[in-house]
């Protein structure tokens, strides 16, 4: 059995999209929050063995009420401790789907545009090239396509104790190891910009 984080991250994903549909078919036949629950409970139970996966939490919102929070399963294969609602998982670049989604949303509200430049929001914003500090825009943050290599300048380190505001400041210091917008490199620092980038227009953090 493969037990690499990155195959278990992505049995989760999986999973994580199959409750998508899972849901999406289930408020199309009913609001009865019983019937959720009782058709939940086991589809998720199925879903744990089928994916092997040890246990994870469920949220249910519609219209902004929480229609249902609950664990299932336990936080670590062969120990007892169980998974409950306020159960805490790293869940590591997951979290880039949702600014992502963020991201998408406030363009949908005409609230930003992917093509506004980095600086129109983080007017302080630097990078080792002023001209491409000046030309970065929210595409190329999230493509990663700023001219880094993978991982370089990766600040931030679940040990860390930089604050978002600190980590975008060094990453402008980075010597970018390509030319601007001409090759991929995953950085994480790109996200962290985002995210700053949403608190601001959004007003939440």
């Amino acid at each position: 059995m493969n037990h690499q984080p990155g195959f278990i991250m992505l049995k989760i994903f999986l999973f994580i999209i199959s409750l998508t549909f899972y849901f999406s078919n289930l408020y199309s036949q009913t609001e009865n929050r019983s019937f959720i629950t009782d058709s939940l409970d086991a589809y998720v139970e199925e879903a744990l063995t089928t994916w092997q996966i040890p246990g994870i939490a469920v949220c249910v919102v519609k219209d902004g009420e929480v229609v249902l929070s609950k664990g299932y399963g336990v936080r670590e294969a062969g120990k007892d401790d169980k998974v409950d609602e306020n159960t805490l998982f790293m869940i590591g670049s997951n979290t880039k789907a949702f600014t992502g989604t963020a991201l998408a949303l406030l363009e949908h509200d005409g609230k930003l545009s992917m093509d506004d430049k980095v600086q129109k929001y983080l007017p302080d914003f630097t990078m080792k090239d002023p001209w491409v500090a000046k030309e970065l825009n929210l595409t190329d943050i999230v493509s990663h396509r700023m001219g880094m290599e993978t991982f370089q300048g990766d600040f931030m380190y679940w040990t860390s104790d930089l604050t978002m505001d600190k980590v975008i400041q060094k990453f402008g210091q980075l010597t970018p190891t390509y030319g601007f917008r001409t090759k991929w490199g995953y950085t994480n620092a790109g996200y962290a910009i985002a995210g700053k980038i949403i608190e601001k227009v959004s007003g939440k953090s």
